[in-house]
């Protein structure tokens, strides 16, 4: 049996959402009953909502700390996946590590089971102009001040928003 965890965001701020995918596939040669996950959020994060195993909608969960799946069958060659709604509650310095376990029972009564980890960095929230009719500025944007003149079009690439969006830096970066 393996698992694998997958974020659909490696960076993130306080306050935004963000999905776990779980995905456990039996490659042995036994099915496996009695099969589930089990997933503890890390002090920054809590979860929100979960799609539990062969549904197709997410429904809210009972523990904002704590997932444990509905119990599954597991067929040999076959692979099985859980998302997790989750929020970044806090930031950190370094990466959140968050960690899922899959236990799965094969016949007659022998216990297997596995971990996977991803990692998610946590920044704290953007800052935000409290200079009316300039709210929607960064609160460091040189344009945030009582007597600045009105702002350009502002570029909206991911951390290049204090630039004009006719700024020759304003363009996303592909290595």
């Amino acid at each position: 049996i393996t698992v694998e965890k997958t974020s659909d965001k490696q960076n993130t701020k306080v306050g935004d959402s963000f999905i776990y995918t779980l995905i456990t596939t039996n490659k042995g040669d036994v099915d496996l009953t009695q099969t589930a996950f089990n997933d503890k959020a890390p002090d920054q994060v809590e979860f929100l909502e979960v799609k539990e195993p062969g549904e197709s909608t997410f429904k809210s969960l009972p523990s904002k700390r704590e997932y444990t799946s509905k119990i599954f069958s597991l067929f040999r060659g076959k692979s099985v996946t859980a998302q997790i709604k989750a929020r970044a509650i806090a930031s950190s310095t370094s990466a959140v590590k968050n960690t899922v376990c899959v236990i799965a029972t094969t016949p007659p009564s022998t216990t297997t089971g596995t971990c996977d980890d991803t990692d998610i960095i946590i920044t704290p929230p953007r800052e935000y102009c409290t200079i009316p009719g300039k709210e929607t500025l960064p609160k460091d944007s040189p344009y945030c001040k009582i007597d600045a003149p009105t702002p350009p079009e502002m570029c909206t690439v991911p951390g290049k928003e204090n630039l004009p969006k006719g700024d020759a830096n304003c363009k996303p970066y592909f290595p």
